[in-house]
C-alpha cells in the first residue's frame, strides 16, 4: 500500500528517524519535500502551506484511482503491521481519518488517514481546495459531507490530542513537556500532533517509543 506525505526540509530528520525507521515493509512510501520553511500551527503561514498540501492529496488522489492509499504527516511513527487494520476499518467508506481529539466537530484529522481514490475523494479534496478557510483541518471537516466518512479507531491511531479531550472538557490545550499521559495497549500507530514546535514533536514521539519498548 502506498502512503504519502509532504513535508519541509526541516522535518526530514523526523520522518528518516521515526516514520521511515518504524514505518512496515508492506508500505512503499512517496514522499515530496516543499521548499518553503517549517511553521507551526497558529503562525501565519501555516494556512497558507496547508493549502498546498491539498494539492498533493489532490494530485496522489488521481494518480492512483481506483486504489486504496494512505496520507500520513511526517510526525507520525508506527508500532506494528497495519495494512490489514486500516483496509477492515475503511470497510465500505470513502475515507477513514485519524480522530482530531480536541473539538467534537473538527473529529476527522488529515495528518493521518486511508481512503478509497474514488469520485467522491477526489472531489471531496478538490473542494477543500476551492473552499478553503483556516487550514487543512477546517476545511476537510467543512466538506466532509460529500464522503462516507469515519474515524479511525483511537485507541490503535492514537494521537496526544485523544487524552487533552478526555482530561480538558474540550477545551483546547496543547501537550508540554513533564505532563505524563497513558499510551493504550492497543496502539499501531502514534502522531504527534497536539504540539507545537519541532522539538516538542520530537520529544514526544521519543516519549510514546519508550512507552511502548519498555512494556
Amino acid at each position: 500500500m502506498k502512503v504519502y506525505t509532504f513535508l519541509a526540509e526541516a522535518q526530514k530528520f523526523m520522518y528518516e528517524n521515526y516514520f521511515l525507521y518504524s514505518l512496515p515493509k508492506d508500505f512503499e512510501p512517496h514522499a515530496t519535500i516543499h521548499t518553503e520553511p517549517y511553521v507551526d500551527f497558529g503562525v501565519t503561514p501555516f494556512s497558507e502551506r496547508t493549502r498546498s498540501k491539498l494539492h498533493f492529496m489532490a494530485k496522489a488522489c488521481e494518480e492512483n484511482f481506483g486504489e486504496i492509499i494512505v496520507f500520513a504527516d511526517a510526525d507520525v511513527q508506527f508500532f506494528g503491521l497495519i495494512e490489514k487494520t486500516l483496509i477492515e476499518e475503511l470497510g465500505d467508506f470513502d475515507i477513514a481519518c485519524q480522530q482530531g481529539g480536541i473539538f467534537t466537530y473538527f473529529s476527522l484529522c488529515p495528518g493521518f488517514f486511508v481512503c478509497n481514490c474514488n469520485t467522491a475523494t477526489l472531489k471531496l479534496f478538490n473542494n477543500m481546495k476551492k473552499f478553503f478557510r483556516t487550514d487543512d483541518q477546517f476545511s476537510l471537516n467543512e466538506q466532509k459531507w460529500i464522503c462516507k466518512y469515519k474515524c479511525l479507531s483511537p485507541s490503535k491511531f492514537f494521537t496526544i490530542g485523544h487524552v487533552l479531550y478526555l482530561n480538558n472538557n474540550n477545551k483546547s490545550k496543547r501537550w508540554e513537556e513533564g505532563v505524563d499521559f497513558t499510551v493504550p495497549n492497543t496502539i499501531l500507530m502514534h502522531h504527534a500532533s497536539g504540539v507545537i514546535t519541532l522539538d516538542k514533536k520530537l520529544k514526544l514521539l521519543d516519549i510514546v517509543r519508550t512507552k511502548v519498548n519498555n512494556r
